[in-house]
């Protein structure tokens, strides 16, 4: 029976209209089912909207994977999925449900893969197996696609953007980067970001052939990785236009086992990494280096080189490096203005030294790169991350140095920031003693 007034049913509203409903009705999952069973055309909007994103993180369980499970038609509607062992995967009809989603999903453009590290860490080691186990049958998918170019099978010819955090894989394994080598030939894939993976070595079977690669923007996060492994891979991308490389020590452990690939010390050089980033000077705009180090960690007190100058890096806008990675510990106060591109729109530094004569050093840097910046503005910010208020009381020059440069205008315009104090506390000696005292009070605990 037809309403009475066709203009004011559902079938009566222009698509746009529709299309606009059924987006704000992206997280009410059940109005969208209603919507689904209204007629065909309400049906392909909102079946549209309610798997075009899969995952926990999206709804309470895993209802849209088990549905496509059933109805491979409806992949076609999926342009996102997240699997995160955090959110109850046990099930193994579960992990084959979302398996059924990458193999018929042709137009997914975004995957994030994550293991649950934060509650991952108590779980039995059977369950580490069973995820380290589906890993490598979603990175299947990928290397049949890569060495299957023909064929009805999922080519992920619109897969843009990869996300994958691996931290708690069973004692004594790892998962190899060659393994990985697939993601880096997928055709459309422009930004990968690898967590969490151990390459202690350098890569014996890479597949991908030198400046091939489509990615563009590469993260490599609390990684444990041979320099040389970076470097190969850095090779392997024809341009990279942001690098991102959180160098970690936090998964090495001392104490592991001889076949415990953590255990094992990876070979770490700036000098290396800064030489391996001039392959893309006429490309590279963001580059992003975070260390955490630690003392007792064997390569510590290696002599790790510095990245060199990066003057001629021609779309370089934004910086992100340690003080230590770009000076040798004898530089002058005007090698910070020949190191840096003149288009730098933003410059961060993170100082890890205690040592005054280069904290002062780098203060002097910080003041000439500042003055000498022709009128322009550059955003810069300076982290004195080991500085605290009682090497002020310990060193009266760096005392001094602080106090000249609080009297400039150049603390007016550059973050300048330290441990336990800030540049207000040099002209206020009473809250410089009570930080001090704040200091010793911690240390006692």
């Amino acid at each position: 029976m037809l309403p009475e007034y066709p203009k004011a049913s559902l079938g009566g509203i222009p698509e746009e209209i529709l299309v606009n409903i059924a987006t704000r009705l992206r997280y009410n999952r059940d109005a969208l089912a209603k919507l689904c069973r209204t007629d065909k055309r309400c049906r392909r909007i909102a079946e549209a909207v309610l798997y075009e994103c899969i995952g926990p993180w999206h709804s309470n369980d895993h209802e849209e994977a088990h549905a496509i499970s059933r109805w491979p038609a409806l992949a076609t509607n999926v342009r996102a999925c997240s699997y995160d062992f955090d959110s109850k995967l046990e099930k193994e009809s579960d992990r084959d449900a979302y398996i059924d989603v990458l193999e018929n999903a042709h137009n997914i453009q975004d995957l994030k893969w994550s293991d649950g590290y934060f509650r991952f860490k108590q779980r039995e080691m059977a369950y580490r197996r069973t995820c380290l186990d589906f890993l490598y049958k979603t990175v299947a998918l990928f290397n049949k696609a890569v060495n299957q170019p023909f064929g009805a099978h999922n080519r992920f010819k619109q897969l843009k953007n990869i996300e994958i955090a691996v931290h708690s894989l069973p004692d004594g394994q790892r998962f190899p980067m060659e393994t990985l080598s697939s993601l880096f030939q997928l055709p459309s894939l422009t930004s990968l970001c690898l967590q969490g993976l151990n390459q202690v070595k350098p890569l014996r079977n890479w597949t991908v052939p030198p400046s091939t690669s489509p990615i563009r923007k590469l993260g490599l996060w609390s990684d444990l990785m041979d320099i040389t492994a970076i470097t190969q891979i850095i090779a392997s991308i024809k341009t990279l236009e942001t690098f991102e490389y959180n160098y970690s020590q936090i998964l090495w452990e001392p104490s592991g086992t001889e076949d415990d690939q953590s255990s094992t010390p990876p070979k770490h050089s700036w000098k290396l990494l800064g030489q391996a980033m001039c392959q893309h000077r006429d490309c590279l705009n963001n580059l992003l280096l975070v260390p955490i180090c630690f003392p007792r960690f064997p390569s510590s007190k290696r002599d790790q080189g510095v990245l060199g100058s990066f003057a001629d890096f021609s779309k370089l806008k934004q910086m992100h490096v340690p003080f230590e990675a770009l000076f040798h510990a004898d530089a002058s106060e005007d090698d910070l203005l020949t190191y840096l591109p003149e288009q730098l729109e933003t410059f961060t530094t993170r100082v890890l030294s205690k040592d005054t004569n280069t904290i002062i050093s780098c203060l002097s840097m910080m003041e000439s790169l500042w003055r000498h910046r022709h009128d322009r503005y550059i955003d810069l910010s300076f982290h004195f991350t080991r500085v605290r208020g009682s090497h002020l009381r310990k060193s009266p020059h760096l005392f001094e140095a602080l106090k000249l440069l609080h009297a400039s205008d150049v603390q007016n315009y550059v973050k300048v920031d330290f441990e336990t104090f800030s540049l207000y506390h040099v002209l206020e000696p009473d809250l410089l003693e009570e930080s001090s005292e704040e200091e010793e009070e911690q240390g006692e605990d």
